[in-house]
């Protein structure tokens, strides 16, 4: 490995660290798509995502009848929820 340029100077560890945000959109509307080319759209996204060192999190959520649902998974946890009717929220924390 290459020592730095003389002028580098390494960020504090306060700094926040640089957000990359990645969305990979279907080719059609899900109800379109067969399971098989859902799977595959999904496989090759999750493949060309990963980072070395990035924590990954992947997001849907659809509605039907107007009732409303969210998952999420992020390494080896998935979880889903039941969201309330009425106007869309979002809230990550």
């Amino acid at each position: 490995m290459d020592p730095p340029d003389d002028t580098y100077r390494a960020p504090p560890p306060w700094q926040e660290k640089a957000l990359k945000t990645t969305i990979h959109r279907l080719s059609h509307t899900k109800r379109k798509l067969s399971q098989k080319e859902a799977l595959g759209q999904a496989t090759r996204a999750l493949k060309a995502a990963h980072t070395q060192g990035a924590q990954d999190f992947y997001t849907d959520g659809s509605v039907n009848d107007g009732k409303a649902a969210a998952a999420f998974v992020c390494n080896n946890i998935a979880t889903h929820y039941r969201l309330r009717d009425g106007p869309p929220s979002c809230r990550l924390s």
